[in-house]
């Protein structure tokens, strides 16, 4: 019999087959014989993909990367997202930008009564996901008791300086956020819609993720790794984004645990100030500089109602 599988779960018949059960010189008794293919050890593996890999996957420690690259069970499958340490560094992190490589971002997420709504705007470079920085500028939060309609008109009070600098605007379109989306809307502003339980975008991330909230968490988590990323210095948002649990389920991909979920089992409450970083990398950033220089863009027209 041949078992193939990759190293996904640290329990059940196929971690036995390579631990509990395998034949070993302290296990000789063992049934089955372990083999492992690492990639790193592969001659048909170039070491430009490995480093690749090490980039996407968030380095040598990252499960991802110990289970489809060195194949074998990781170290930890399931934990949180990033240490208070890491939202230290990221609190103090010194970034810099062109000219023209960045533009604003306004996210918003809608609280439901029970949880904060928060505007967080941040500089965002222009790049892909994969490698773009991000820097916090001001993070505004509401009262947990604000309209989603009220919220949407303090929306646009906040956002009206950033307007000719082409800022673009997201808010959670699930939930209560439906209303806020529309009333933004109606109020004349272009809003990118989150609905980040929605699949990713291409069959390689389909099979790294398994929806947008998992695809943006990991981005936002190797930005930080990365020093890519500059957070606010706030306690709040420090406790929020050190206590995010993420795992990879059977199929390999990454996955963070439902909110209700985090809430009944963890004692955690919503991550809203941690969300709108996460919106970040589903942004697609404008440049700040295109009105300053006096272009007619059409996009940038229909955004300011033109």
């Amino acid at each position: 019999m041949c078992m193939l599988s990759q190293p996904t779960r640290t329990s059940r018949p196929f971690y036995d087959s390579h631990n509990r059960l395998a034949k070993t010189t302290d296990n000789p008794a063992g049934i089955w014989t372990s083999i492992i293919l690492n990639s790193e050890e592969s001659p048909l593996v170039t070491p430009e993909f490995i480093a690749e890999k090490l980039i996407s996957y968030g380095g040598e420690d990252s499960p991802e990367y110990q289970i489809k690259v060195l194949g074998r069970f990781p170290d930890n499958m399931n934990g949180y997202l990033l240490s208070r340490t890491d939202c230290e560094r990221a609190a103090r992190t010194q970034l810099q930008f062109s000219d023209s490589n960045w533009g604003w971002v306004a996210a918003c997420d809608v609280g439901n009564g029970r949880d904060k709504s928060i505007i967080n705007i941040c500089k965002v470079s222009l790049d892909n996901a994969e490698v773009r920085t991000v820097v916090s500028h001001q993070i505004i939060e509401m009262s947990s008791d604000i309209d989603p309609i009220d919220f949407a008109y303090e929306i646009k009070k906040i956002v009206e300086p950033y307007l000719n600098q082409n800022i673009s605007i997201l808010i959670d379109g699930d939930g209560v956020g439906f209303s806020t989306v529309k009333t933004v809307r109606e109020l004349g502003l272009n809003v990118h819609e989150i609905r980040w339980d929605k699949p990713v975008f291409n069959s390689d991330q389909k099979s790294r993720f398994i929806n947008q909230r998992a695809f943006s968490h990991i981005m936002m988590r190797n930005a930080i790794k990365t020093g890519r990323m500059r957070i606010d210095t706030s306690e709040m948002t420090k406790d929020q984004l050190s206590r995010l649990p993420v795992y990879l389920n059977e199929s390999g991909q990454w996955a963070v645990m439902p909110k209700k979920e985090m809430r009944e089992k963890h004692n955690i409450k919503s991550p809203d100030r941690s969300d709108t970083y996460c919106f970040m990398f589903l942004a697609s950033p404008q440049s700040s500089k295109l009105m300053e220089r006096g272009e007619y863009d059409e996009d940038a027209a229909l955004f300011l109602g033109l």
